[in-house]
């Protein structure tokens, strides 16, 4: 699709991202990470996107959240929580990362923000 086709579909009213999920992955001779399931809804039609959590500071949150003011969610490093107990903390701070971006006026229209929303 072209530029102007995601800017307009993403700008349709009811524009929502929820995280409905996630993944631990393991790869041979890495580190676990974890993924995020994004479900992208605009209108009538959604999708779901997978993300890293790095990916979301490292990328989204330079681009589209601090130029705004909005708080990024920390990185935790708490030995006493789990993997699944991180993943579970995450998943809610990505959510409220999301509303707030979402009220920002016109955001849905920034190429940063259709470009980490798009579909791969």
């Amino acid at each position: 699709k072209t530029c102007v086709q995601l800017v307009m579909e993403l700008a349709q009213p009811g524009l929502s991202l929820t995280v409905v999920g996630y993944n631990i992955v393991q790869e041979d001779g890495c580190q676990p990470f974890v993924s995020y399931a994004i479900l992208v809804t605009r209108g009538s039609e959604s999708f779901t996107i997978q993300r890293r959590f790095r990916d979301v500071r490292e990328l989204l949150h330079p681009q589209v959240g601090k130029p705004h003011n909005v708080k990024c969610p920390s990185r935790h490093f708490f030995s006493s929580m789990s993997d699944e107990e991180l993943a579970e903390t995450r998943k809610n701070e990505l959510q409220s990362y999301f509303r707030q971006l979402l009220r920002i006026p016109n955001i849905e229209r920034s190429r940063e923000f259709i470009d980490f929303f798009r579909q791969a």
